[in-house]
C-alpha cells in the first residue's frame, strides 16, 4: 500500500500481485532451486502473479546484507528469464535510493522528497495499526474486533495522500481501537517474536501466528517490522544500536537478521517477557547460526524459547499444536516464578 503511492507518484502503473496464498508458494517453488529458502520461493510466486496481470518491471530494495538477499534480484531475474519471463529488475539500496527513484519518473527533486515522506508516514502508520491490533487481540471481549478495525483503518489509509492529514489520522486510529471492549482482569502473557523478517512479517507464511497467539490470550510483540527495516538500512545509528545491544553474545554481523534476533531476545529477557518465539525459513544460514546463541540467552535470562523452521510444507494444524504446547509451558514457567 505504501509503495503503491510511491510508484504512482513517479508516473507508473502499480501492479499489485495477489495476496500470498498456497498457489503463490506452489508456483514459486516450481521454478525456484529446491534448496533455496522459502522467502525466495514466495517472492517468485508473487512476481508470477504480477507478471500475469501485466507487470513489466520489478522494483526491489537491496539491503546489501551478508546473506543471499544481496544477490536475490540477480538470481530471481535469471530464473524468470530462464522460464521465458522477460521482466526487468530495478534494484536500489539506501546509498542510491534517491538517484535511482529520480531516474524512474519525470518528477522534481522536491516532488520526490514529498512522495518519500508520504510513503514513510504510511509505513509507520501501518506498523502502528498492527501494534494496536496485537495489543487488543488477547484482551478483546468480542473475538475479531481488533482485526476488523485493522482492516477498516488500512482501507481508509489508501485514500490518504496529504502529509498534513497523517497526524489527525493517527489520532483517529487510536480512538477507533479504544472503542474495543476489553477484559481488564484477564491474565495476559507477553511473548516476543524474533527471526528472519519475511517469516516474521508475512501472516500467510507464518500461519497467522499473531492471531493464533491472540486467541490464546497472548500479546504477541515484535520489534522487527518495515519501519525498523528501513531505519536500519538508511540510518547507521539504528544498526549501531542493535550491535551494541547484542555485543555481549554476538560481536559481528552474521547476515540476514541474525544480529537483530540476538539483540531482541536479550531485550525481551531484560523486560520480563514470558517467552520468545524464533521464526526462520528452513535452510536460512544466518538464523541457524544464531540458534545456539539464542539457547545460551534462554539459559542466562531464564526465558522459554520456541524455534519454528518454516517451509512450503508447513501447516496450520501442526503449528497451532506447537503454539498451544508452548503457551502451556510458559504458563507453568510463570507460575513457578
Amino acid at each position: 500500500m505504501a509503495l503503491k503511492s510511491l510508484v504512482e507518484e513517479l508516473g507508473h502503473q502499480f501492479i499489485e500481485p495477489d495476496k500470498t496464498n498456497q498457489e503463490t508458494i506452489e508456483q514459486g517453488a516450481k521454478i525456484a532451486p529446491e534448496t533455496i529458502c522459502l522467502p525466495c520461493k514466495v517472492n517468485l510466486g508473487n512476481y508470477l502473479s504480477a507478471i500475469k496481470k501485466g507487470a513489466e518491471a520489478i522494483l526491489m530494495f537491496d539491503s546489501q546484507g551478508q546473506c543471499r538477499f544481496r544477490y536475490y534480484s540477480l538470481l530471481q531475474e535469471k530464473i524468470l528469464k530462464d522460464y521465458g519471463y522477460n521482466v526487468s529488475f530495478i534494484t536500489f539500496s539506501g546509498k542510491d535510493m534517491i538517484r535511482k527513484l529520480k531516474s524512474l519518473g519525470r518528477v522534481s527533486f522536491r516532488g520526490l522528497i514529498r512522495t518519500l515522506k508520504i510513503t514513510w508516514q504510511k509505513i509507520k502508520l501501518i506498523d502502528e495499526m498492527e501494534n494496536l491490533a496485537r495489543f487488543y487481540r488477547p484482551r478483546e471481549i468480542k473475538r475479531g474486533a481488533a482485526d476488523n478495525f485493522l482492516k477498516e483503518c488500512l482501507d481508509d489509509l489508501k485514500k490518504t495522500k496529504k502529509i498534513e492529514s497523517f497526524k489527525n489520522y493517527r489520532e483517529m486510529i487510536r480512538q477507533k481501537f479504544d472503542k474495543i471492549e476489553t477484559d481488564s482482569e484477564k491474565d495476559i502473557l507477553k511473548v516476543g517474536i524474533i527471526g528472519e523478517i519475511f517469516t516474521v512479517i508475512d501472516s500467510f507464511v507464518n500461519q497467522n501466528i499473531e492471531q493464533n497467539l491472540g486467541e490464546m490470550g497472548v500479546h504477541a510483540h515484535r520489534d522487527l517490522n518495515l519501519t525498523a527495516f528501513v531505519r536500519c538500512n538508511l540510518w547507521p545509528f539504528s544498526k549501531r544500536k542493535i550491535e551494541k545491544q547484542a555485543k555481549d553474545y554476538l560481536s559481528f554481523n552474521v547476515g540476514g537478521h541474525g544480529l537483530e534476533s540476538v539483540a531482541e531476545m536479550i531485550n525481551y529477557g531484560k523486560n520480563g517477557f514470558d517467552g520468545v518465539i524464533h521464526l526462520f525459513p528452513f535452510s536460512c544460514m544466518p538464523e541457524v547460526t544464531v540458534r545456539p546463541i539464542l539457547e545460551k540467552i534462554r539459559q542466562d535470562k531464564n526465558i522459554p524459547l520456541l524455534s519454528l523452521s518454516l517451509d512450503e510444507q508447513s501447516g496450520q494444524a501442526g503449528l497451532r499444536t506447537r503454539l498451544e504446547a508452548f503457551v502451556d509451558l510458559i504458563k507453568a514457567h510463570k507460575s513457578k516464578k
